[in-house]
């Protein structure tokens, strides 16, 4: 739109926007694909000195694989010749293009080398990239496209002097850019590897409104177009309004400008990359702050940067005390550096070595103010249901009933009300946009549905086990699931003398059932819970392959502020890495989950089904109610909607799965860190036979 009041159009505001972001995420380089013939980009990227790698308006898509191509169809030479040549004369005195591209998928033959050869007579200084050249000798760069970290070592090693830039390597459709921070560890160690590009920058959404007045961002599909492309172009890392995705503050820890290593962190040395090619530190300060059970402890006051060169390292020594830290507990150093409006450029996080980070065990007989007689804990199954129940002081008792598959119908716990309206133990989530791609090696929901294993729901194996008595005075009962009889889920609770209520699950699978998205239990609470706590990676959203850079504290929320609008409605709001997770009204009562090693959580006004059933966010059919989720183990996300799929690390292979979660009662007289903190009482079965 032109503005006829100020004589600008509105686009130039949307192009600032876009520069100043990138720069304060620490984006430093661009390839134009959105931006061929906007002078203003230029003149942006020249004066905020971002390198442009400027690429030819030259695309055809659609018929490369065609037998016959336009870059082989000599009636189209001229046309290639003469886009690459006036991007050249229109560009080639802007400082910022350091990277000419003969445009982007559209095969490749003798009409690229034709423009390779008239871009090179018209400016002979800067290289040319493009990728399905691939190896030939037209291009100056290599540029592969989404490759593995396998194939890009092989790049690497070639017997090549050309660099290796990427020309797309994560794409950043929905929820989506697990595993950068990979790419980046083997491109710092490698000699030839330059980096590469996400796909892309920016949603291409058309902003609309329903009847309610709700925006909504409209794709492919929404306008009565056929074909259509349906969502496949709303693959930014901010909204088409530039509003950032949770995904640009783990890109922006990927690629900040300084890089803290440990070097003795108990005495506070560490090492510091300069990563920058032409600036030293001298523009930015330093800050650390101790950390013990994610509360702050101590922190600094700003520091001036040590002189570090560009590309360089030196040793830091930072003035930190030494954490108490108590039995069980766990310390962190996190270091952030500020440039001199105060923005946060780069930060790191490192555990002190102090303590092991887990929750000791302390049996009843150690602790009398909470010793039960064994008596006190009852238990009952049959088909139909079961009971566990606990008989504390003062009317702060434990009583769950369950169904037929091991979901609470009625949960009191340590004398608070909870009242679940719905739940299941389950293997899925509302898929994102890389789970359901169609192409690739992964492909995980097609292989799950090969299986059976899409939307499959838990069959009981046999009636549930029960168990009580023992010298701790527990009592358990067990369930045995079978999804689609491919995946057998043992789902074990286990109350204790204390009140606190274990949940246990182990998984058995064939060894070629397809990677789950996750196993874990849901449960429908009332609406009152709106309140979230948790001690783990945040603020933002995380996932198994996309936590590292969210700095690890004691966080607060709300159940509202948990879900974020993707464009088609996703999996969302989960966090990784949890050492609590709590949720609680206004009153402070609720319950808070306890990781008897890490697990994963998530609490939302709706259920993976009622985000998947709609297109778009303002159709989502909210309930009147929070639906907390516990898992045992979550997948990652990477990049498989145009990429490689997962990593290993964040594969959740069934047969590996044992986790345990504690639910423990809140009272409103104690908040979830404070009663999170309290030791384990319910010990895990033995495994081993001496």
């Amino acid at each position: 739109e032109h503005d006829g009041q100020t004589g600008r159009w509105q686009t130039d505001a949307l192009l600032e926007a876009d520069v100043a972001l990138m720069k304060a995420s620490n984006i430093n380089a661009v390839r134009t694909a959105h931006y061929p013939n906007d002078e203003r980009f230029y003149d942006l990227c020249d004066e905020h000195g971002f390198y442009v790698v400027d690429e030819a308006n030259v695309e055809s898509h659609g018929m490369v694989a065609m037998d016959h191509q336009p870059c082989n169809d000599p009636a189209f030479a001229d046309a290639f010749v003469a886009r690459g040549a006036r991007m050249v004369r229109r560009d080639r005195n802007h400082p910022s293009v350091i990277i000419w591209s003969l445009g982007n998928e559209a095969g490749f033959g003798p009409n690229h080398r034709a423009m390779a050869a008239a871009i090179r007579e018209l400016d002979g200084q800067r290289p040319l990239a493009y990728h399905p050249a691939e190896l030939d000798p037209a291009v100056d760069i290599i540029s592969p496209m989404y490759p593995t970290l396998t194939e890009l070592a092989r790049l690497d090693g070639l017997g090549d002097e050309r660099p290796v830039i990427m020309c797309e390597y994560s794409h950043a459709m929905g929820n989506s850019n697990g595993g950068i921070e990979d790419y980046w560890t083997q491109i710092d160690r490698s000699h030839r590897s330059w980096g590469g590009f996400i796909w892309d920058w920016v949603d291409q959404g058309l902003g609309r409104h329903d009847a309610d007045g709700t925006h909504w961002w409209a794709y492919g599909g929404d306008f009565d177009d056929k074909p259509n492309d349906r969502n496949f172009n709303m693959n930014g890392l901010v909204d088409a309004d530039r509003r950032p995705h949770p995904a640009l503050a783990h890109v922006a820890w990927v690629y900040r400008p300084v890089v803290c290593r440990p070097v003795d962190v108990e005495a506070g040395m560490i090492a510091v990359t300069n990563r920058r090619v032409f600036a030293d530190l001298s523009d930015l300060t330093v800050t650390w702050t101790l950390l013990v059970d994610g509360a702050v402890v101590e922190s600094s006051d700003p520091i001036p940067a040590p002189g570090v060169e560009p590309s360089t390292t030196v040793e830091m020594l930072l003035a930190t005390p030494v954490p108490d830290v108590g039995p069980g507990g766990e310390a962190h150093l996190q270091i952030e550096w500020h440039d001199a409006a105060g923005h946060r450029v780069a930060w790191d996080e490192f555990v002190v070595p102090l303590s092991r980070p887990r929750h000791d065990l302390v049996h009843l007989d150690d602790r009398p103010d909470r010793a039960v007689p064994p008596t006190a804990v009852r238990a009952e199954a049959d088909a139909g249901g079961a009971e566990l129940e606990w008989v504390g002081s003062d009317g702060a008792d434990t009583r769950v009933a369950f169904d037929p598959i091991g979901v609470p119908t009625a949960l009191r716990l340590q004398g608070v009300d909870l009242d679940p309206t719905w739940g299941r133990i389950g293997i899925g989530r509302a898929p994102t946009d890389n789970d359901a791609a169609t192409f690739g090696d992964e492909r995980v929901l097609h292989r799950l549905r090969a299986a059976g294993l899409d939307g499959a729901d838990a069959r009981p194996v046999g009636p549930p086990t029960v168990t009580t008595g023992g010298p701790d005075g527990l009592a358990s009962i067990r369930w045995r699931l079978s999804f689609a009889d491919r995946v057998t889920v043992t789902a074990t609770w286990v109350l204790g003398g204390s009140g606190e209520l274990a949940f246990d699950v182990e998984v058995e699978a064939d060894l070629d059932v397809p990677p789950l998205l996750r196993i874990g239990l849901e449960l429908e609470l009332g609406p009152s819970l709106t309140t979230v706590d948790w001690f783990g990676p945040g603020p933002e959203e995380s996932y198994p392959d996309r936590w590292h850079g969210l700095l690890t504290r004691q966080y607060r929320s709300t159940v509202d502020d948990q879900f974020f609008p993707y464009a088609r409605p996703q999996e969302t709001g989960n966090h990784t890495q949890l050492r609590w997770f709590g949720l609680t009204d206004d009153a402070g009562r609720g319950l808070v989950a306890v990781g008897d090693a890490r697990f994963d959580a998530s609490a939302l006004r709706a259920r993976a089904d009622d985000l998947s059933a709609a297109a778009h966010p303002n159709e989502i059919a909210w309930r009147a109610a929070t639906v907390l989720r516990l898992d045992a183990a979550h997948s990652g996300l990477g990049t498989a909607s145009c990429g490689p799929g997962l990593l290993p690390a964040a594969v959740v292979q069934a047969y590996h799965v044992r986790n345990r979660v504690v639910l423990r009662g809140l009272d409103g007289t104690r908040g979830p860190a404070d009663v999170a903190s309290d030791p384990v009482t319910v010990p895990r079965p033995r495994r081993w036979h001496y």
